[in-house]
């Protein structure tokens, strides 16, 4: 992070000291919302504060779209409440809102996991309510594999490599 200005704990943050932009990115950790390894999303009953604090940080400030980005867990981690609330809260602000699940191969991922994206559209940004889903950028028209993202390793020989595209 050399040079990058760090403004502190976002639980710290006043909206009206934050500079101007138009979009803001939540992605947070999503532990307890969590659908893979230990699968303590299925039966979570904690998580979300970090993804609520900024929301609700994004929707004072006003910014003109606000993308989270979070684990598909969060949609039964207390039976979808911290989901229900972000919306809420960003409709309540203003903003028309959407909720997607996207598979993160179909974008150009490595992976195969689901992710969910729940966008927020200020009213007052013009057509803010006709999004749709982007088209896939990647799929059975555009395998994807593994080499697509890799570096070069000096200390792997060229047969050890996998350049097999992903199977869907």
């Amino acid at each position: 992070l050399n040079g990058t200005r760090c403004l502190g704990a976002v639980e710290n943050l006043r909206a009206e000291l934050l500079p101007e932009f138009d979009m803001g990115v939540v992605t947070t950790p999503c532990v307890d919302m969590a659908v893979s390894g230990s699968q303590r999303g299925d039966k979570g009953q904690a998580g979300g504060h970090l993804l609520m604090v900024s929301v609700r940080l994004l929707a004072k400030k006003l910014v003109k779209i606000i993308w989270v980005e979070t684990s598909i867990g969060a949609l039964v981690t207390q039976g979808g409440k911290i989901v229900r609330e972000a919306l809420e809260h960003m409709r309540n602000a203003g903003y028309v809102c959407y909720k997607y699940i996207f598979r993160m191969c179909d974008y150009g991922d490595c992976s195969h996991r689901k992710r969910l994206c729940m966008i927020g559209i200020h009213s007052t940004v013009r057509d803010a309510w006709r999004l749709t889903a982007p088209e896939p950028t990647h799929g059975p028209h555009r395998p994807m594999c593994f080499e697509d993202i890799a570096e070069p390793d000096v200390t792997a020989a060229p047969e050890d490599w996998v350049s097999s595209a992903v199977t869907y």
